[in-house]
Formats: C-alpha cells, structure tokens, sequence
C-alpha cells in the first residue's frame, strides 16, 4: 500500500462510516435517545445526530469518551484490522523525526 493515497482514503471512509454505525449501535443498545447522549457529552442532540449519519466527523476525543461511556476501550474500536494493514506501509515508506531541531 505504499504511497496509496486513494487505498488509504478508502479505508478512512470506511473507518468513518464503521464508527458512525457502532456509536448509534452503542446508543440504541443503551436505551439512550440522541439527546441524551448529548447531555452526557456536553454537546447538543443536533450534534449526535450529525454524528451519527455523517454530517460531522467526531474527533478522536469525542469517540474515546462515547467508547468510555458504553465501557469500551480502543482495541474494540471499528476497522483495528485496516489500521495494522496501512501501518507497514506508512512505517516504510516515511520516517518521522519527532525531535525538534534548534534554530
């Protein structure tokens, strides 16, 4: 997959759209309206259901603290298998130096 841009756009859409499903699953299997759930993020119910059919995409906080809400951690998120897929190829073919240089 290296330097596949349009693979790894694909498997963004689908991560995307595998979360959106899982976090209405989650609400519904919780017996929780999509205003309640708003009440519990601090968000409004306009918000959930933006989420929820993909108006809006959650940032990673927003997901970790829904997962956290229903018990979850990040191994049981959507699509762990495309993240182990992509990642030989980024690791690769880019190297990140994360140490700041001095000027």
């Amino acid at each position: 997959m290296k330097h596949n841009t349009a693979r790894r756009k694909t498997l963004v859409t689908q991560f995307k759209n595998e979360l959106q499903t899982m976090i209405r699953k989650l609400r519904k299997e919780h017996g929780l309206t999509q205003k309640q759930l708003a009440t519990l993020l601090g968000v409004d119910q306009a918000t959930i259901s933006n989420f929820e059919s993909g108006k809006t995409v959650m940032n990673l906080v927003q997901a970790y603290e829904i997962y956290l809400m229903f018990g979850r951690n990040l191994t049981s998120l959507p699509a762990s298998s495309t993240a182990a897929e992509l990642a030989p190829a980024v690791n690769s073919s880019h190297t990140c130096n994360l140490e700041r240089t001095s000027r």
